[in-house]
């Protein structure tokens, strides 16, 4: 744009600004973020065998990834997809490091398919998770099924 007016430059300046703003992401959660995942969670697995909870990391954005921290498995990365009004279906890959504490085989990956409905005040979802246990040739180890829950880390 070539003008020499300054005001006309402010003014085509603003209007590019209030464009992006509204097609943000942020923007286009601002009414309906209740019925989203986009945020950080504490994620509940329920109790392992010897009875300890079993608690991770999530981060979900706004494109549909997914990233996750689990203090056995380490980083797992994925993608999520909305499938109606408040549910959700997510499937994420971690890669199991060699020297893991449960002797998983080196290369192995944990492979997680979850559904999830956000409930009504947007602070928490529930739901079924399935976990696909693999080696390096990708020959199936165990699978382990069960609740999830994910509770919204929040700023006060």
């Amino acid at each position: 744009m070539k003008t020499r007016n300054p005001f006309a430059k402010a003014a085509f300046t603003a209007a590019i600004i209030v464009f992006l703003s509204a097609a943000s992401p942020q923007a286009a959660l601002a009414d309906h973020s209740w019925r989203t995942l986009v945020g950080s969670w504490l994620v509940d697995l329920g109790p392992d065998p010897a009875g300890v909870p079993i608690q991770d990391l999530a981060t979900l954005n706004w494109p549909g990834t997914i990233i996750t921290s689990s203090p056995t498995f380490g980083a797992g990365h994925g993608a999520w997809k909305r499938i109606g009004r408040r549910d959700f279906e997510l499937k994420f890959l971690t890669l199991i490091p060699a020297d893991n504490p449960l002797g998983f085989p080196p290369n192995s990956t944990l492979t997680v398919t979850a559904f999830l409905t956000v409930g009504d005040s947007g602070d928490e979802a529930s739901g079924t998770n399935t976990g696909v246990f693999a080696d390096s040739a990708g020959d199936v180890l165990f699978e382990v099924s069960g609740p999830v829950t994910f509770t919204r880390i929040n700023v006060d």
